[in-house]
């Protein structure tokens, strides 16, 4: 009988040293908390940077041994429209118009950060240390709204973007494994895929104006003002919300007339006016006396400005007056 234990433990302990070692596994995920581009973008565009938080924990033996780890992803899309390189914004409110953008995985901004189909994913090392069980930290990434494309005023968002999978592989010598390695599983060991929450994309853009040319208008040289003298001028400019557009009085206004004024305080009297029969008086004051128009976030929009000088008695001189544009909006 005692011989029958010995030879029963000698084998079971022949079993236990032939039995495979468990597989070593690591868990990583990620999130991005906060995506903004910010408040008052205009046709420039702008560049933003955000922070992905990442987190590894070791899932078994042995602890002893450290782990050089490569940490892949991919971020998808966005429901906005479909595509990365570029990614869309969409208006969150009618018209809605997309606006470009992508994510980077570099300061230079010329590594997109692609979903699967693209092949285009993001990759960083990270070190899970002997006896250390869980580590955790930060990388920034980088965001760019385009230039030069049409845009809206409000809020423009990309929701239900998401990192995902998040997959990890690590070498417990040498370097850690390349991104495609990372993706591919090849390492020492892999990693399990893990997921994270969507990610929202925020922007805010600009409901700027700007004027682009306010054309002289020029009356030419007469000998007599026996007879209107009519000319036109136009004025251009870019407005990414509804407008009104004023003309001053000039810089020799009596009370009643714009005035033009030669030296030794000789005048003439002139108008100016929004249509081109000349009986609509252009002025400053909102919704009575301006020209109004909607949002020409893609286009440049020209209004015409109709002059008169007109019939009155005159003194020969070189008459001018300066006059005001103002863009409300």
């Amino acid at each position: 009988m005692p011989m029958s234990r010995l030879l029963l433990l000698a084998l079971l302990a022949v079993f236990l040293w032939l039995a495979p070692r468990p597989a070593q596994a690591v868990t990583c995920n990620a999130r991005i908390d906060n995506f903004s581009f910010g408040s008052g973008i205009t046709s420039t565009g702008r560049d933003t940077t955000a922070t992905l938080f990442w987190q590894c924990s070791r899932g078994s033996e042995p602890p002893s041994q450290p782990l050089n780890l490569r940490i892949c992803m991919f971020i998808t899309a966005g429901t906005s429209a479909p595509g990365v390189n570029p990614r869309w914004l969409r208006r969150d409110t009618a018209p809605n118009i997309l606006v470009k953008y992508d994510i980077f995985g570099d300061p230079a901004l010329t590594q997109v950060v692609g979903d699967e189909a693209s092949n285009l994913p993001f990759g960083f090392t990270a070190t899970l240390a002997a006896n250390d069980y869980y580590q955790a930290g930060s990388v920034p990434i980088y965001g760019r709204i385009y230039p030069n494309q049409a845009m809206l005023a409000y809020q423009y968002t990309a929701a239900n973007l998401a990192l995902t999978p998040v997959r990890s592989s690590y070498n417990t010598s040498g370097a850690a494994p390349t991104t495609a390695q990372c993706l591919a599983g090849i390492g020492d060991g892999t990693g399990t895929s893990d997921s994270t929450d969507t990610i929202t994309i925020q922007a805010q853009m600009s409901d700027s104006c700007s004027i682009g040319t306010a054309g002289d208008l020029s009356f030419g040289q007469v000998t007599t003002l026996t007879a209107n003298q009519d000319q036109t001028s136009v004025i251009t400019f870019q407005c990414r919300a509804a407008w009104q557009l004023g003309l001053g009085n000039g810089s020799n206004f009596d009370g009643t007339h714009r005035r033009m004024a030669a030296p030794g305080g000789k005048y003439i009297e002139y108008e100016l006016y929004r249509n081109s029969g000349r009986t609509q008086r252009w002025g400053t004051t909102l919704n009575n006396d301006t020209v109004s128009g909607a949002a020409n976030y893609d286009t440049l929009t020209q209004v015409t400005v109709y002059g008169r000088v007109p019939a009155q008695a005159a003194l020969p001189g070189n008459y001018s007056d300066t006059i005001t544009v103002t863009l409300t909006f």
